[in-house]
């Protein structure tokens, strides 16, 4: 009976552990300083490197990305994620992000790996202008490496789905809903302010050696990040 006892607690746990969502990462930018604080709603702590310079500050607890130095100024989260995120269970990253004018920049979020090292070549990449009139507002990639392919959707596509005006310059939540079937492809939805925008868009990377997130923005964009989280989702 004790055996018994033990073997339904430890599939209850088992259950429970597969329905909870994990919160891997988790960044708010309260502050230029106290990292562990910021960070302490999730299991990892990383701070961040500079792979092309640009300026960066701290506003109203929000990081601000500024003028890149001499073109595109390329953000990466220096946390090697490849052993924490799952390949038989959903993840998702997301985060708040606004364009503080509309001037024709743009900001990208993708997740990168040994050889997709760059957003171009990324087949999980997202992709936000700062034109609400653009007829590509919003992007993403999906594909795999090699055949990197592009959706996007016009400021008037937005306002459709979303049953708003879209204006960029105001704060929206972005997710990047990760499904794989292995380590390394799988399919992907994005949803902003919790309504999926695009769904099951393939990916493949050509390897399952190291996934990283990286930030891009163009010269002179001024984009408010904020309210980053890595989180594992509960098993379908």
């Amino acid at each position: 009976m004790k055996n018994k006892i033990h073997f339904v607690l430890a599939s209850c746990l088992l259950i429970s552990s597969l329905s909870a969502q994990t919160v891997i990462f988790s960044d708010n930018f309260d502050s230029p300083d106290h990292l562990d604080a910021r960070q302490s709603q999730g299991e990892l702590r990383g701070s961040y490197i500079m792979v092309a310079p640009a300026q960066h500050s701290f506003v109203d607890g929000k990081l601000q990305r500024g003028r890149g130095i001499g073109g595109v100024g390329i953000m990466q989260l220096d946390l090697e994620l490849v052993d924490h995120l799952p390949s038989d269970r959903p993840f998702a990253i997301e985060f708040e992000l606004l364009m503080r004018s509309e001037s024709g920049h743009w900001h990208s979020v993708e997740l990168l790996s040994a050889n997709e090292d760059e957003r171009k070549l990324s087949p999980i990449s997202f992709f936000l202008r700062d034109r609400a009139s653009s007829t590509k507002a919003v992007s993403v990639n999906f594909g795999r490496h090699g055949d990197i392919k592009t959706k996007s959707f016009s400021g008037k596509q937005l306002s459709e789905r979303l049953g708003q005006t879209w204006d960029p310059t105001t704060p929206h939540r972005f997710r990047l809903l990760v499904k794989p079937d292995s380590p390394t492809s799988g399919r992907y939805d994005l949803l902003i302010s919790g309504i999926a925008v695009a769904e099951n868009l393939n990916y493949a990377y050509s390897d399952s050696e190291s996934r990283r997130l990286g930030f891009s923005a163009i010269a002179d964009t001024k984009t408010i990040l904020d309210d980053l989280k890595i989180t594992i989702e509960p098993r379908r």
